[in-house]
């Protein structure tokens, strides 16, 4: 089962410059709760923003263009989760069977956005704070 973890605000931005465009306490409670202990995907320069204590308390696996680590590797792994960027997102949408989504309410500008097809999802879980609507998706199975 291939599972992503990602936050956007209203207009689908997730990042700029590397980073986030906001501070959400929650949204990150709910991140930290659901990387413990997984096997990470990230690519490179979503990797050079995360803390050092983060990585060093996590398995993370960087995929770059470069790097000997491909689409097939990750998708043999037990129960990965993706956790960014853009391009990796974009890479495994058509593989992901389950979304931990966290939208954050306002509207901030970036150089990454996503589109989520929302006819592919069912909203399985969701719990909302000031600062973040934190969902799961799951997939919708064709038949």
């Amino acid at each position: 089962m291939i599972e992503m973890i990602l936050a956007m605000n209203l207009n689908n931005t997730i990042g700029d410059k590397n980073g986030l465009t906001w501070k959400a306490p929650n949204d990150m409670r709910w991140f930290k709760d659901k990387t413990k202990g997984r096997t990470l995907i990230c690519g490179r320069k979503t990797y050079n923003t995360l803390p050092e204590s983060f990585k060093k308390s996590h398995e993370i696996i960087v995929l770059s263009r470069t790097g000997d680590y491909g689409i097939t590797n990750v998708l043999k792994l037990d129960n990965p989760l993706i956790i960014g960027g853009g391009e990796i997102y974009s890479t495994f949408f058509p593989y992901a069977d389950r979304v931990y989504l966290s939208i954050i309410p306002q509207i901030y500008y970036g150089d990454t956005m996503i589109e989520i097809n929302w006819n592919e999802w069912n909203v399985v879980y969701s719990e909302g704070y000031d600062d973040a609507l934190c969902m799961i998706l799951e997939k919708i199975k064709g038949e």
